[in-house]
């Protein structure tokens, strides 16, 4: 019969190898692991995000300016939102959703776009007698005109006077 203490030794050596392993394998996946596969933070309440830079933009919001930056957003050269939370009269890279529209259009430099030119939305809550660059759901025009460089940053396109 064997002696307790060889069979003690045998466990105790093999918890400290067990224990050794699992801490080298931490320390491999923590050295390897790229921050971008991070755990993701909670989401952010709506009201939070406004004017926050973000590398994407959540569902509903907007940006009104981008920029690309060194391992901000992972690895090399990425971009960089400035989040806005969708209002009334201001100027905007997208427009979220329906429930707004747009009235004026215009091409600015490395402001919707890291390489050159890009459109700006100036944002609006479509109501009634609104001069629009769309029709948004729930409403109908009565009038359009065909208006240069009002809603097309190229030339003529069409504002409609919105009812509803």
């Amino acid at each position: 019969m064997q002696s307790p203490r060889p069979a003690r030794a045998r466990r105790k050596a093999a918890a400290a190898a067990s224990a050794a392993l699992a801490t080298l394998a931490a320390a491999v996946t923590l050295g390897l692991a790229p921050a971008a596969q991070a755990a993701p933070a909670a989401p952010a309440r709506a009201e939070n995000l406004d004017g926050v830079w973000s590398c994407s933009v959540p569902q509903g919001y907007t940006y009104d300016q981008v920029v690309s930056r060194l391992g901000s957003c992972g690895q090399g050269f990425a971009p960089q939102y400035h989040l806005r939370a969708p209002q009334d009269g201001i100027w905007a890279c997208s427009v979220p959703d329906a429930s707004f529209t747009w009235d004026q259009v215009v091409s600015r430099v490395n402001t919707c776009s890291t390489s050159g030119f890009a459109v700006s939305y100036h944002m609006r809550v479509p109501v009634n007698g609104l001069w629009a660059c769309t029709v948004p759901p729930g409403f109908v025009y009565d009038q359009a005109v065909s208006r240069v460089s009002t809603c097309s940053t190229s030339g003529f396109a069409y504002s409609y006077h919105l009812r509803g």
